[in-house]
């Protein structure tokens, strides 16, 4: 889901500001989502379900730490997580997964699933915030994936190894370009320096 806070990452930088106080940068940006949050809070009741999330949060805000990412605040049930590397991005990602996977294993409530996107593109740097359009393509992303599901746009040729499951050419809201996306394949992917399977180089399309 798409907060307020996320679509303030969003805004163009306000015009009175100094240029110079404006930095483009080269980044990989991860989105993070909660699926089912509104049913989660139902289901558990608003106590447990803040325990929950407090654990899924620790979890997320671990792997970011353990692979180098910057994590940029949003409230709620998602999170924006930038890196310099898109190999530590995609290592994040899968580390993620397996360990939210094994919270599920190891609580009685079942813990948390999440959607993830990953995109790398140029953004806009201003007092710790970043601004443009391949800001809005993670969110994109993760809104198209399913729960437990990494989708990852761009080329994967300078990324740690991952195991990828196939690709999607995907529409998404407000992106002029078709994305192709890889799945990616988080149970048998490896985290340290990775291999690229038979997949196609990813990229916006036309890019």
């Amino acid at each position: 889901m798409l907060t307020s806070d996320a679509v303030a990452l969003l805004e163009p930088p306000p015009t009175s500001l100094s240029r110079a106080s404006q930095v483009r940068l080269r980044r990989t940006l991860l989105c993070s989502d909660i699926v089912g949050y509104t049913g989660l809070l139902s289901r558990l009741g608003d106590r447990p379900a803040l325990h929950v999330v407090r654990r899924h949060d620790a979890i997320v805000r671990g792997c970011a730490a353990a692979h180098g990412g910057q994590m940029l605040e949003l409230r709620g049930d998602s999170f924006l997580v930038s890196f310099l590397r898109r190999a530590d991005a995609l290592a994040c990602a899968v580390t993620v997964q397996r360990e939210l996977a094994a919270d599920r294993a190891a609580h009685p409530d079942g813990g948390v699933r999440v959607r993830i996107g990953v995109h790398t593109g140029e953004v806009i740097s201003e007092r710790g915030r970043y601004f443009g359009l391949d800001v809005v393509v993670p969110f994109r992303l993760c809104d198209a994936a399913s729960a437990d599901e990494i989708l990852a746009s761009g080329s994967p040729e300078d990324a740690a190894d991952v195991l990828v499951r196939g690709t999607r050419e995907l529409d998404l809201k407000g992106i002029p370009q078709r994305v192709r996306a890889l799945v990616l394949d988080w149970h048998l992917a490896c985290c340290g320096p990775v291999t690229e399977t038979a997949a196609p180089r990813l990229a916006l399309a036309g890019r």
